[in-house]
């Protein structure tokens, strides 16, 4: 039934008038447009005429999505223009708009937090308040002579900063000599990270991607015995054009540029491959690229082994990089390509087996550190949603999200409904013939 019939309505608010828990999706009902969005002129003269006919479509997509609900964001950037236009559909497009507005909602319910935070941290006795207005009035009636008491704060903070400063250089030196060490001393594995990929990923999956990237660094830095770490195959000439991708890339590149001594020596990035760094590891077939797909399970992580990891995310599909792209690139090169083993040590009861690219670094690590125990490391950083049974997990939860699933689903359809006049005219207006009808269905993807 669709939600947006009136019987639906009818049924669904019947329901929840009887206390009737199990009602549904909440009835998608038509009104005015809750929000107007207006394209910039900007990215509108950027474009040409095919598309500037798709950034039209998007523009009515939005507004028939703002008519069933008010879930949208205040404002959409020029960035985020363009980056909808990048999208190949409208699903996509309608979820990152949904993302977009509870993104909005998250940073203005921080930023309300940091002022009831800032109001409590306030004086509110009176007394206090009077002896700060005393001695706020006698330091402008001071007639440039600063009270002691303010020098003494004064002088506090600058102490305090001074430390923190000395602390903060200590610390990077510790760390970076911890990590040389193990460098120099060899008697750790290597973790390789195969960065051919980043720039294909969507820009969900590339900020995923770098998010965990930097959580591979960080983890690693902090460990008592840091494995050497590589970051092989960067494009450094592929430098995206999306504003947020951008800056993603940049701090990510400056987080391992050795030339800043503000950055700790934790790893290092190279346009390299790891054939060129480690010939001789892959001649003896001490390489080896871990792979969901691969046949073979690796049963021991030796202090004298590589070990490659793809930097992809599988949170979402990313049409650019494709399936069982690592095993595939493990075969084209002819090195050892393994899996960890999962299904020998892990029950698992429900959920994806997806692991990410920091979770699998701190499961060879652990396995490093304990000589082995794959029991010991698998529980560590396996969730434990994917070993608990569907019947104890909090069913609430999973009906809740199931039930947006289906409310966005409608969404999709009833914009996808309202818009396909208007892609069918765009291509009338185009004069194409049909040979060229692909083409523009291509660019509309319709």
């Amino acid at each position: 039934m669709r939600l947006d019939s009136v019987f639906y309505r009818m049924l669904w608010n019947a329901k929840r008038v009887c206390g009737v828990k199990k009602r549904g999706p909440r009835p998608i009902v038509w009104g005015v447009p809750s929000k107007e969005f207006v394209v910039p002129g900007q990215v509108l003269q950027s474009l040409d005429d095919p598309g500037k006919r798709r950034l039209e479509l998007i523009h009515r997509e939005l507004q028939v999505l703002s008519r069933v609900t008010d879930y949208l964001p205040e404002k959409i950037s020029d960035v985020e223009w363009k980056r909808l236009m990048k999208m190949g559909s409208t699903k996509e497009r309608i979820e990152h708009v949904i993302f977009l507005s509870r993104k909005q909602m998250l940073r203005a319910k921080e930023r309300s937090e940091k002022r009831s935070r800032k109001i409590g941290t306030d004086y509110d006795d009176d007394e206090d308040s009077e002896d700060i207005h005393y001695s706020v009035k006698d330091a402008d009636n001071a007639k440039g002579e600063t009270p002691d008491s303010v020098h003494a704060m004064v002088a506090g903070r600058t102490h305090y900063s001074c430390s923190n400063a000395l602390l903060e250089k200590r610390d990077r030196q510790e760390l970076g000599n911890r990590y040389l060490s193990s460098v120099f001393l060899d008697d750790t594995p290597k973790l390789i990270v195969d960065c051919r990929w980043l720039t294909q990923h969507s820009p969900r999956g590339h900020s995923l991607a770098l998010k965990q990237l930097n959580i591979v660094l960080s983890n690693n830095r902090v460990r008592r015995k840091p494995w050497p770490l590589f970051f092989c195959n960067y494009n450094f000439n592929e430098i995206s054009a999306d504003a947020e991708m951008y800056a993603r890339q940049k701090f990510f590149i400056g987080m391992l540029d050795h030339t800043n001594p503000r950055m700790k020596l934790c790893g290092e990035l190279t346009d390299q491959s790891y054939l060129d760094l480690f010939p001789e590891k892959a001649q003896q077939k001490k390489l080896i690229y871990l792979s969901p797909h691969a046949e073979e399970e690796l049963e021991l992580v030796k202090q004298d082994e590589c070990y490659v990891l793809g930097g992809i995310v599988d949170r979402v599909f990313e049409p650019k990089i494709g399936l069982y792209a690592s095993s595939r690139v493990a075969e084209e090169e002819g090195i050892v390509c393994k899996k960890l083993p999962l299904d020998k040590y892990v029950d698992w009861k429900s959920g994806h087996r997806m692991l990410t690219i920091n979770g699998v670094a701190d499961i060879l690590q652990d396995v490093f550190d304990t000589n082995g125990d794959w029991v010991y490391a698998l529980d560590r950083h396996i969730p434990v949603r994917n070993t608990r049974p569907h019947e104890e997990k909090n069913t609430i939860g999973n009906e809740k999200a199931e039930l947006q699933r289906e409310y966005n689903r409608e969404l999709v359809r009833i914009v996808t409904d309202n818009t396909n006049h208007q892609r069918q005219q765009m291509l009338e207006e185009s004069g194409e013939t049909n040979s060229g009808r692909n083409y523009w269905q291509q660019i509309l993807r319709l």
